[in-house]
């Protein structure tokens, strides 16, 4: 995943034992997508850059569990349980995302909430939205994407002159863009303490948008 976020966040999250099954639900109430994660964040943003504008993450659903195995068993049940509801994914989906016959209609998007919610009790488990749980993970890495953010402005302040450099880190720019947004659409407060800090990252960020990035 490009962005603020390393790789490794998988490997600490595994050892941690964060353990996912997730609802992911379509904004446009078509299908959901049923599967897990050790990073729910990554797994979204391998489905899209702008997870945000293609999941309604209020009505999405994450439980997490306490095992690999757990989670394995789970994700195995729901989708046994609701194969008859099989959809077919859409079709912006890149290739190498995965999962592409995980995907469900959304009329039982209802009926699967309620059996996820089931298996907490029995896993120690708990079932939380899926924006209550990014949000929350944004916020305890808030600083991390701050500095991030800085460097990536800092790679793209260019002077009104040399606008041929500027269009070819439009690819960074865009991902900049995005992570603003994801923040955004989260309601995560950031460069609430560094405002001038602040302040530069959005003025790169309205240069490049002028561009239409």
């Amino acid at each position: 995943m490009q962005g603020p976020f390393a790789a490794s966040d998988d490997s600490q999250s595994e050892s941690e034992g964060l353990w996912f099954v997730y609802l992911f639900a379509l904004y446009d109430c078509s299908t959901f997508k049923i599967g897990f994660s050790c990073n729910p964040l990554r797994r979204l943003c391998s489905f899209s850059p702008r997870f945000h504008e293609r999941f309604d993450l209020h009505e999405s659903r994450l439980l997490r569990v306490d095992s690999c195995e757990s989670v394995r068993r789970i994700e195995s049940i729901l989708k046994a349980e609701f194969s008859s509801a099989n959809a077919v994914c859409p079709s912006w989906l890149p290739k190498a995302a995965g999962g592409h016959t995980e995907w469900f209609s959304a009329v039982y998007l209802g009926e699967a909430t309620t059996r996820l919610a089931s298996f907490a009790s029995d896993n120690a488990g708990s079932i939380t939205s899926a924006a209550e749980t990014l949000r929350q993970d944004l916020l305890e890495r808030r600083r991390d994407f701050e500095t991030w953010a800085v460097s990536v402005a800092q790679q793209l302040n260019v002077t009104p002159g040399a606008l041929d450099c500027a269009r070819q880190e439009a690819g960074l720019a865009r991902t900049l863009r995005d992570w603003l947004d994801i923040h955004r659409a989260l309601n995560v407060p950031i460069f609430q303490e560094q405002i001038d800090e602040g302040a530069f990252v959005r003025e790169i960020h309205d240069v490049y948008s002028r561009l239409q990035y």
